[in-house]
C-alpha cells in the first residue's frame, strides 16, 4: 500500500500542498501500531518528455513535475515536510548521523534569458509532418502506432450548412486546435468536457483539426486510454467523410525533422499564426 506524503500536480491547478502536520500524525498512529509503512513519494521527481500521464475521471492531465509536495522535492532539497517526519521516525528508530558539511538545498542551474525563434506556422510547414495516409474517418493515434504528440486530421468540407453550424468531436483525445482555411476558429478540450464549437463554413472550405495527447490515464477502468478523434466528426449532424492524417511524433526518431523545421524558419510572425513552432537553445 502507499502513504501518501503529498499529491500529484495537474495543469491549470495550484501545486499540491498537503499539509505537513496532518501527514506527520498519521505517520505517528501507523508507526505506534507497529506497522510497517511505505511513503509514497517520498522523493519527488520528473516525468520526462511527454510521458506524464494523466488521472481521471474526470480527465487531469499532468504536467512533467512530479514533485508531489514530497518530503524531499522534484529538485532534491530536504522540505520542512522532511524534517518533521524524520523527527516522528526518530521516535521510534535510532536516526543516522547527519553527515558534516550538509547542504539543505541544492545548486540549481542558471540558464539566463533564453531567446526564442520562430520557425514557423503549422499548416505551411505540413510537409515536414509524418504523413500517414487518406482515410474514409478518423483513426487513432493507436491505430497508426504514433504514441504521443500530435495528430493532423485535414479534409475538404462539401455540402451547405446553417451558419453558424456544429462541429462535434465527441471522441476527442484529448484537445484540439480547429482551423477552417488555414484560419484558427478554436479549441475544444476533453479536460474542460468541450467538445461542440460552433463554426461558419461553407461548401469546399478546408477543416484541419490539430489534436493534442495530453498524456494517458496512468490507473483505473479507463487505461485503454485511445488518442486522437477515435470517433467520427459531425457537422451540423452530419458525419464528415474522407481525411487525409500527418502526425507529429516527438519521438527520438523524428528529431530530423524538427531540425529541418528550425532550418526552414523565418523571421516575421503573421497575426494569424495561432499555432507555431519557436526554436531556443540552452
Amino acid at each position: 500500500s502507499e502513504y501518501y506524503s503529498g499529491w500529484i500536480d495537474h495543469w491549470q491547478e495550484a501545486h499540491a500542498n498537503v499539509d505537513s502536520e496532518s501527514v506527520d500524525k498519521t505517520l505517528d498512529q501507523i508507526l505506534s501500531a507497529g506497522a510497517n509503512v511505505n511513503i509514497y513519494m517520498f522523493h519527488g521527481g520528473t516525468s520526462f518528455g511527454l510521458k506524464s500521464g494523466s488521472n481521471g475521471p474526470p480527465f487531469a492531465p499532468n504536467p512533467t513535475s512530479y514533485d508531489f509536495n514530497a518530503p524531499i522535492s522534484e529538485s532534491g532539497d530536504l522540505t520542512e515536510k522532511y524534517w518533521i517526519l524524520r523527527n516522528r521516525i526518530g521516535k521510534y528508530s535510532p536516526l543516522p548521523k547527519i553527515p558534516d558539511g550538509f547542504q539543505n538545498i541544492s545548486q540549481k542551474g542558471d540558464y539566463g534569458v533564453l531567446k526564442m525563434n520562430y520557425v514557423g506556422q503549422l499548416l505551411e510547414m505540413r510537409s515536414l509532418l509524418k504523413y500517414y495516409g487518406a482515410f474514409k474517418y478518423p483513426v487513432s493515434f493507436e491505430d497508426l502506432n504514433q504514441t504521443a504528440g500530435f495528430m493532423l486530421y485535414e479534409t475538404k468540407v462539401t455540402g451547405l450548412y446553417r451558419d453558424p453550424t456544429m462541429l462535434n468531436l465527441t471522441g476527442l483525445a484529448d484537445r484540439a486546435y480547429v482551423f477552417i482555411n488555414s484560419r484558427f476558429s478554436g479549441v475544444l478540450s476533453r479536460e474542460e468536457n468541450m467538445f461542440v464549437l460552433p463554426v461558419q463554413i461553407q461548401d469546399g472550405d478546408s477543416l484541419a483539426i490539430f489534436v493534442e495527447n495530453q498524456g494517458r490515464l496512468c490507473y483505473g477502468p479507463e487505461m485503454k486510454d485511445r488518442k486522437g478523434l477515435t470517433a467520427n466528426v459531425t457537422l451540423g449532424g452530419h458525419q464528415i467523410a474522407d481525411w487525409t492524417i500527418s502526425g507529429l511524433p516527438f519521438d527520438d526518431d523524428y528529431n530530423a525533422i524538427l531540425e529541418q523545421m528550425v532550418e526552414k524558419g523565418r523571421r516575421h510572425v503573421s497575426r494569424d499564426d495561432r499555432m507555431t513552432f519557436w526554436s531556443s537553445e540552452v
